[in-house]
């Protein structure tokens, strides 16, 4: 369902905004195949997710995909603490208190 959003909203990619919906459909896309162990599929859709992030400064959303890019490689058994460390500290720097105690509790979720 969120692939077929994905191709239908590419008709609107000449609207600046489009981007922020494209984040959200990406990072629920990211979450589903982590939480489905299909983590190998979620890789690449997590950089195009973050140069859509710097496209449109949503520096919250950057740091959640950071978190969800290091459970990716974690799930993969590839040590990635460093993008965890980026997503929270980004969060942790912008005060973002609330999207931060989420993380840790995904972060907790996948990593156990």
């Amino acid at each position: 369902m969120i692939k077929s959003a994905l191709k239908s909203i590419e008709r609107y990619s000449s609207y600046q905004n489009i981007y922020t919906l494209k984040i959200a459909l990406n990072l629920n896309l990211v979450y589903l195949k982590l939480f489905n162990n299909e983590a190998h599929l979620a890789l690449a859709l997590v950089d195009e997710t973050i140069h859509h992030c710097e496209l449109v400064k949503r520096y919250d959303l950057m740091a959640i995909t950071y978190i969800r890019k290091g459970l990716l490689n974690f799930s993969l058994n590839k040590n990635d603490n460093e993008s965890i460390t980026y997503g929270l500290s980004i969060l942790r720097i912008l005060k973002l208190d609330d999207i931060h105690i989420e993380m840790e509790k995904e972060i907790e979720q996948f990593m156990r």
